[in-house]
This record gives C-alpha cells, structure tokens and sequence, in this order.
C-alpha cells in the first residue's frame, strides 16, 4: 500500500491533460518493468497495456483506468499538490490508475491459472476520445476482451462502498456547437445587415425548456446545459453579422440524446426561417452511456459481498458521463462506482483529493473480479 501511496502522490503532482500524458504513461510503464510474467501493449497516444496470461485457456478480462488530469486549477496546499499552475488530478485518476497498478502488483504474485487479463491504461477520457482511440487501434483488435470491468470514486458516499446497477450506469452525453452567419452593417444602421442576437437569444430559451432532469422517469431525462456564446466582436462600430452558441447534452440512453440533437437542430432552423441566417453544427467530446450488463453487474455484487464491502443498487444513473460507455456498448461489460467518503469535495471541485485509503478497496474488488472472470 505505501508503494501505490508514493505511486499515486507522484502521478498527483505531475498531472498532464487529455492528449498529453506521455510522461503519466512513461511512469506506469516504468512500474510495470519491475513485474514479471507481464507483456507490454504500447497504443501510442491512446495509452498503454499490460497483459497477463494463464497457463490455461479461458476467458479475456479487462480491467479499464484513466491516464489524464483535468485543465483546473488546484486550490488545497498539499506536499503532492500539482507543480503545474492550471493542471490537476480532480477526478480522481491518479487514484485509479494505483488501484490498477495495484492489480498488476497482485497479478505478477498470484498467477492466473487460466485466461487472459488485460490492465489498460486509457488516454483521454476526459474528452471522450480515449475510449474509441483504444478500441480502434490495431494491437487491441488482436485479442478483444470477453469481460470488460472500470470503476470511478464517488464523492458524497461513505468510503469503500461499492454503487452500482443493471443498465444505465451513466448517460449519454455530447456537446454541441451551434454557429449563426448572418451579416453586418455599420452600428448607426443595424437594419441593414442582419444581426443574429436576438435569434441565438430565442434559441437558448427554447433549448432550455427541453430540459427533463426527473430521475425516476429515465426515458425523460435530459439535461441541456449552456456552455458557452459568443455573437460579433468588440468592434464597436459595427453590428454583429456572426454567433455561436455551445450545449451539453445529457440523456439516459444514446437514442434519446439522437433525438434532442435533432429538435435543437429543427428549432435553431425554425428561429432563422425567412431571416436570411444560415446555421451549422458540429458535435465534440460524445460520451456513450454505460450500459451495465446484468451478469456483469451481478459478479460486481458478489464481489462487493465476498470482500464485506457495502452494496448499495443506485436506483438511477449518476449524471456524469464516461467514456467507459464505448466498451460496454460493444462488449460485455460494466462500471461500479467506489464510495469516496461523504465529506470529499465533488469531483472537478479545485479542493477535491483521491482518499488513499480507498486504494486497497478497489484492489480487492478488481482483483475478486478477474478470479471469477478467469476461472469460469
């Protein structure tokens, strides 16, 4: 446990942003070299793997961690604190990256005796790009996974206990990005050209009342949220001619999320009808819902009861997305949240800090995971 401590304090103090983790990714390689009986799958940008064979055939477990720090400025002085100015760990993703490496440690001392386990270490989760980047890359096509198991800390819940559900784990969401073109004309003349404000005014107004966020009515649930919007330049003399307003979008389900891109499209089109306004969209940072398998889900409970960690069954999604969701809409699959204590800042909060104690919780239940995955 102190090795994975020191582990996650030097990975907390040097943070690197989605895209950027090489030096993140040259220290867990660096730990994995002191294990045996392991092979190294370099993805390049994506990340880096660490696989793990018995000495019979059996099933392909893969156990999933983030490698990316978040562009917030941390605000809680600690001897680990981030040495960079506006990057921090405040999801939480040092401490997941330990519990894994954690998991390596346990594997390289108890070895399988069959199947296969793979410990990823994904880039870019963040901004939803890490997971398809994986799952696209030609060394990972070599040998999918029969099982595929993630966890994420969970403020706000007492500590080592385990959150989980059947389904819908965590929503879909997407950002939108919707650009107006208009025209200007000079300030003193705004009839002349033709200025976009009041029509982007009226296109968040009604993009907000398709706002849903009744958690006990799943198929309803949308949560349309204002980023940010932009219209003209500081030039004073002149009427804007161009804007752009920005969404995320949240839903229970990938259909769903499909559905309000499209009415936001038809109304952003109905509030420029006969103005002479064009409008383009363009789409970033998607992340799939997780859709947790029952079977999955019910290993995770067991797990959970074995080890006498609390269960608690969520009865509605977390609200939050994860890019975990692109492996369990193609493989079988599931996310269980680990309980991070109920006085822990929220997650992306700038005080917010991983509980080392939590570490060996999640070990254990990775680890009692891949024993029943493999020996099956």
């Amino acid at each position: 446990m102190d090795e994975l401590v020191q582990l996650r304090h030097l990975i907390h103090k040097h943070p690197e942003i989605s895209g950027e983790e090489k030096n993140t990714k040259a220290r867990i390689i660096a730990f994995f070299d002191q294990l045996p009986d392991c092979k190294t799958i370099d993805l390049n940008a994506a990340g880096v793997a660490f696989r793990f064979f018995g000495k019979k055939e059996g099933k392909h477990c893969l156990v999933r961690c983030e490698l990316d720090a978040l562009p917030i400025k941390e605000t809680e002085n600690k001897p680990y604190s981030s040495v960079f100015e506006n990057v921090a760990h405040l999801c939480g993703h040092d401490g997941h990256m330990a519990i894994v490496c954690g998991v390596g440690k346990w594997l390289s001392e108890h070895s399988i005796q069959f199947g296969i386990v793979t410990l990823l270490f994904q880039s870019a989760e963040e901004t939803g790009k890490g997971a398809r980047s994986v799952i696209e890359h030609p060394l990972f096509q070599e040998q999918l996974p029969d099982y595929c198991f993630a966890l994420h800390n969970v403020p706000g819940f007492e500590k080592h206990t385990i959150i989980c559900k059947e389904d819908t784990f965590t929503p879909s969401v997407i950002s939108m990005i919707i650009r107006v073109q208009g025209e200007t004309s000079h300030a003193a003349e705004p009839e002349k050209g033709k200025n976009p404000t009041r029509n982007i005014a009226g296109i968040i107004e009604r993009v907000l009342q398709l706002n849903s966020d009744a958690a006990s009515e799943e198929s309803a649930f949308c949560i349309v949220t204002p980023i940010y919007t932009r219209i003209g330049s500081q030039a004073y003399g002149t009427s804007a001619g161009e804007g752009e307003t920005h969404f995320t979008i949240r839903t229970y389900s990938n259909k769903k999320t499909d559905e309000i891109t499209e009415k936001i499209q038809q109304i952003t089109e109905q509030y420029l009808e006969n103005t002479g306004m064009q409008a383009t969209f363009s789409f970033l940072e998607e992340f799939a819902a997780n859709e947790n398998d029952s079977t999955c889900v019910e290993l995770i409970k067991n797990a959970a009861t074995d080890n006498k960690f609390n269960y608690i069954n969520k009865p509605a999604p977390f609200s939050w997305g994860e890019d975990f969701g692109l492996f369990t809409q193609k493989f079988k699959g599931a996310m269980f949240g680990l309980g991070a204590g109920k006085d822990t800042s929220p997650l992306h909060h700038p005080d917010y800090d991983f509980p080392d104690t939590i570490i060996q919780t999640g070990v254990q239940m990775f680890t009692s995971l891949i024993q029943k995955v493999t020996n099956e």
